[in-house]
């Protein structure tokens, strides 16, 4: 449940910030590929995870999620 709630902190600051705040630590949102989609790498509990941005126009299964 603890994992959950930081997951949904990253994702929120991801769509609404230039960085993301986790404990400490200030990490960039860079931007990726040719959509310029949001991307940021971070580590939970000792394992790395990279969140990034869905692109919503696109009529994939992600693109479907992301609406």
């Amino acid at each position: 449940m603890f994992e959950q709630k930081i997951l949904q902190s990253v994702a929120m600051q991801l769509m609404n910030g230039e960085e993301v705040l986790l404990d400490d630590q200030k990490l960039r949102i860079k931007r990726v590929g040719s959509g310029r989609l949001r991307q940021v790498q971070f580590e939970l509990n000792g394992r790395k995870f990279e969140a990034i941005e869905q692109n919503r126009m696109k009529p994939s299964r992600w693109g479907k999620l992301a609406r």
